[in-house]
């Protein structure tokens, strides 16, 4: 006799739709600029990090000496120079 064997049926799956976005196309695909340059020895803030200095920068990502905190790497637009 001949056995059957069991197949599992697949189902398709959904694709979430597309999110539609409210800003122009042109703007949609690009990183915002940052207004501030940074430079080595710049004192700045971060929100959960506090302050610090900066000690190296490579791109966009900021090597950052926190006073209390050690050393971390942060993407520019996520910490704000301050005044001298």
């Amino acid at each position: 006799m001949g056995t059957k064997k069991k197949t599992k049926k697949i189902k398709p799956t959904r694709q979430q739709p597309q999110r539609q976005s409210a800003l122009p196309e042109a703007v949609t695909g690009s990183r915002p600029a940052t207004l501030v340059a940074f430079t080595v020895g710049d004192r700045v803030s971060h929100p959960q990090f506090g302050t610090g200095t900066i000690v190296a920068i490579k791109g966009s990502t900021l090597s950052i000496a926190f006073d209390e905190h050690g050393t971390r790497h942060i993407v520019d637009s996520y910490v704000k120079r301050l005044k001298n």
